[in-house]
């Protein structure tokens, strides 16, 4: 009877102590991009929107997290080798369902015993109205993900 390792599969990686490291430090990476990314679009008290309007805690965690959520969906994409239909639609599906779940929660005014406080209300459509936060959603997953496309280029010129 044959036995079945993990490590032997074609065009996968090796599950060596080498690929964990390089996916922990490119972890590192990309959660060092999000925060400090985010902090310094918030940095300094300055107003994102020309009215002076300012942004909170909701609002830095909403960012921060649908820029984590496009970057991860990317990194699968930039590992993915081969691309049928399904993984495709799966992709979008995740971003698109995403969004939906994120106005939903922030556009429904919930009940005192689920959420006390009212902060999350419209927080998402009042970053996505800045030009400013649209910048930073696309730029911080390149910022991320760029060792990660060099290392993807290295590895299939096999260098």
């Amino acid at each position: 009877m044959m036995s079945f390792n993990c490590r032997n599969i074609t065009r996968n990686r090796k599950l060596d102590k080498r690929n964990f490291l390089q996916w922990f430090v490119l972890g590192l990476w990309h959660v060092v991009v999000f925060f400090f990314g985010v902090v310094f679009l918030f940095g300094n008290d300055v107003s994102l929107w020309p009215d002076g309007k300012m942004m909170g805690l909701s609002s830095f965690g909403t960012i921060a997290y649908t820029i984590c959520v496009i970057t991860v969906n990317l990194k699968l994409c930039l590992e993915t080798y081969y691309w049928p239909l399904p993984m495709f639609m799966a992709y979008v599906a995740t971003g698109v369902v995403n969004m939906c779940l994120t106005f939903m929660d922030n556009m429904i005014i919930w009940p005192e015993f689920i959420q006390s406080l009212k902060d999350n209300y419209k927080v998402y459509t009042t970053c996505l109205s800045s030009g400013t936060v649209w910048l930073s959603i696309v730029l911080l997953p390149v910022i991320a993900l760029f060792p990660d496309v060099i290392i993807r280029v290295a590895r299939d010129t096999d260098y």
